[in-house]
């Protein structure tokens, strides 16, 4: 079978800008507006088109450069750049320009703008949008000295708004200032500022006067009439005011939000992007590391998606304990230089492939599990959503990073790069160690290991995995062990140290202890169900408050995060629960209790499966914590786990039943909403990764984006 190659219908263009040299200032100016120059944003340019050439593209992309790099001489006060490639406003102005046409030429496009330079705050030219006294963030070109002219967020949306009305999915990078913080600059300003003065170049003016709306730019018309205004339509200002009128929103953003586009910057609005010398060659920090995560990505044939980048590019930065936060806003979903549209299904990228196995780019890390199944889609715009005619592949290893997965269908193969698309996910069953087949007539109770066989093997075990006791070659990883005690009653016990499990039932009946398994196995599934592909932009959406306390930095996103939390104390009593919906658009959202006594409860909403609560609204609501059983061992904390389902659906988790058990020897089962079927209950989430069965019809399967979120209680002593 021949390996089908990604479409060739589909147009790159890359728009390159980095400022290096900022032209002289004129005299009319004075000092007023000064920026310094940049060594390191022309390599930043430079860096960035090495990357393009060395993409595979479906075919040879439409690169647009502009640079001024600093003069060799100190004589010349002009970059060695010729003046139709330099970055002044006009250029780069036309440079978009010629971008739009050719985008509405092309049937399919992918555009993607890096600019490399300064980034000022300016007083707005649209009160129509921000008001008399508002401020417009801004690019400063690279004749901004001189004319004093800079290229503000509207104008930029509004040139951008060209591509995007056509059918284009742009994205940029900006390797500049917010801002607020007046100028991308150097590490060590003061040595930047010495060698810049030595070598005859501007000097830095790193005051808050470094702005280009000053009165002196509005005493200047003469350098704006030729190409002023630019027409901003009634529609783009609509957008622009919406967006503007999230105080929050905007406060949280490097630029205004983006309108139809995409956007990575370098930092937050109280941080300086920074650039340093690597290798005696100065670049900017954040496009070296943009870079360098964009190429090991394309050495592995990975295709990540914006969030995947965003968050790499954090952990680097992170890692490396530079003073800027990157960040990112627009569609986290969409993949990196292809024509997806954003959504939420889940995909890895194959890496290599043969006639008989698969190696996948995620594993165990990345929440990955053994049993899974994938759809291979071999082109780079091939859309998503029907799987029928689709190669696909199981997986059968689970490594930390990667995976491997043998072919379900004959004779298949897969280009490096190719997406392949979860079907359905399998849930790891719970494991449980039990006594060995042939027992020895010395173990206690050994003919009760037996009934408890006969027991599984009469009515199943789903979501359990029984395991005989392994031989010393063998890992022991299965949390749990069946024992039977002296009172030859069935308990079970931590597999590491054969201690009972608090709270756990015991029982003489091989039935009823087997119900009680099973029910554990649901307790379990249901609270360590969580979503490890969730959108980055999910994860602010609830804000919960416990008797008054914002609780937020005790709340986890997965439960593997759990254990490194701070418990949280709370009064026997009520609690009082207040939930606040911090997006726009309306929330579903269910609250589940899991007690020590290994039983479930909705605490939230009281009766019904789930609760809208529409944007920014908030909803109150309670739940009941018991005192302290007077059994209870004081030596260990009483400890709830609390968890939301956050999703734009219904999940509707009546679907799973709620059991309650309660002290040893006693079952008590209570609040059934509806049916004991766990895996309606995952399709009901919604979301592919959590046994959602793609449609084979031909038509769209994204599903709605959902999350979870998980705290830890401690009951103490005293009344609420």
């Amino acid at each position: 079978m021949s390996v089908p190659q990604p479409s060739s219908n589909l147009c790159h263009f890359f728009i390159v800008i980095g400022i290096g040299y900022y032209a002289p200032v004129d005299a009319a100016l004075g000092k007023r507006g000064r920026l310094r120059s940049l060594r390191g944003a022309a390599a930043d340019a430079e860096a960035m088109l090495t990357y393009i050439n060395n993409l595979k593209l479906p075919q040879p992309p439409q690169i647009y450069k502009l640079t001024s790099s600093i003069p060799t001489s100190r004589e010349s006060k002009e970059p060695p750049e010729p003046e139709h490639e330099r970055p002044t406003y006009e250029n780069i102005v036309r440079v978009f320009r010629e971008v739009a046409t050719a985008v509405e030429k092309a049937k399919r496009s992918i555009v993607h703008i890096h600019f490399s330079c300064h980034g000022i705050k300016v007083r707005t030219d649209y009160p129509q949008i921000k008001g008399k006294s508002g401020f417009d963030e801004a690019i400063a070109p690279y004749d901004y000295n001189r004319t004093g002219r800079p290229l503000r967020d509207v104008e930029l949306s509004m040139l951008i708004r060209n591509m995007t009305k056509h059918g284009a999915n742009v994205s940029t990078t900006f390797d500049c200032c917010h801002a607020g913080s007046v100028s991308r600059g150097d590490t060590e300003k003061s040595s930047s500022e010495s060698e810049n003065e030595d070598a005859g170049l501007d000097e830095c003016d790193y005051t808050s006067n470094t702005r280009g709306s000053t009165d002196t730019e509005y005493g200047q018309e003469k350098w704006r009439d030729s190409i002023y205004p630019l027409h901003i339509d009634n529609e783009l200002i609509c957008l622009f005011r919406e967006v503007w009128d999230d105080h929050e929103l905007q406060h949280n953003s490097t630029w205004l939000l983006p309108v139809g586009y995409d956007m990575f910057g370098a930092c937050c609005s109280d941080e300086k992007a920074t650039e340093e010398a690597f290798d005696g060659k100065f670049n900017g920090i954040f496009t070296r590391t943009f870079i360098t995560v964009l190429d090991e990505f394309r050495v592995e044939g990975r295709t990540p998606t914006h969030d995947k980048i965003r968050k790499k590019v954090l952990s680097s930065f992170r890692k490396e304990q530079i003073r800027q936060t990157p960040v990112f806003v627009g569609n986290s979903d969409r993949h990196w230089l292809r024509a997806t549209n954003g959504s939420n299904v889940t995909s890895l990228s194959v890496i290599k492939a043969d006639a008989r196995r698969v190696i996948l780019s995620e594993g165990q890390a990345q929440g990955v599990t053994k049993g899974s199944t994938y759809a291979i889609y071999q082109s780079l715009d091939e859309p998503i959503g029907d799987i029928s005619g689709k190669p696909l592949v199981e997986i059968d290893q689970v490594l930390a990073d990667k995976c491997l997965a043998k072919w379900v269908t004959q004779s298949c193969q897969a280009f490096s790069g190719a997406d392949a698309v979860l079907v359905k996910y399998r849930l790891d069953n719970l494991q449980i160690f039990t006594s060995p087949v042939t027992p020895r007539s010395d173990i206690p109770g050994a003919g009760k290991y037996d009934e408890l066989r006969r027991c599984t093997a009469l009515y199943g075990s789903d979501m359990i995995d029984f395991i005989e006791d392994p031989s010393p070659s063998q890992d022991n990883t299965a949390p749990f062990r069946v024992s039977v005690n002296s009172s030859l009653k069935y308990q079970l016990t931590r597999s590491s140290d054969g201690a009972p499990i608090p709270m756990f039932p015991q029982s003489e009946s091989a039935d009823r202890f087997h119900d009680y398994l099973m029910q554990l196995a649901r307790f379990e599934t249901l609270k360590k169900i969580h979503n490890p592909f969730y959108s980055a932009q999910m994860e602010d959406c609830l804000e919960i408050y416990i008797n008054g306390k914002n609780i937020m930095s005790h709340c986890a996103w997965e439960p593997s995060q759990l254990e490194s939390l701070p418990l949280l104390d709370v009064k026997t009593g009520k609690v009082i629960v207040k939930l606040r919906n911090r997006i726009n658009d309306t929330l579903n959202v269910t609250g589940i209790n899991f007690s020590p006594f290994w039983g479930t409860n909705i605490f939230y909403p009281l009766y019904e499966d789930f609760d809208t609560i529409p944007g920014r609204e908030e909803r109150n609501t309670t739940w009941d914590v018991a005192a302290l059983p007077e059994s209870w061992d004081n030596s260990t904390d009483y400890v709830d786990c609390v968890k939301f389902f956050i999703s734009a659906k219904s999940l509707q988790i009546n679907t799973f039943q709620s059991v309650m058990m309660g002290p040893i020897g006693e079952d008590i089962t209570g609040m059934f909403r509806g049916e004991l079927d766990l895996e309606e209950l995952l399709r009901n989430l919604g979301a592919p990764d959590r046994g959602f069965e793609r449609s084979r019809e031909r038509e769209s399967s994204q599903s709605s984006p959902w999350i979870t979120l998980m705290f830890k209680t401690r009951t103490i002593a005293g009344e609420a």
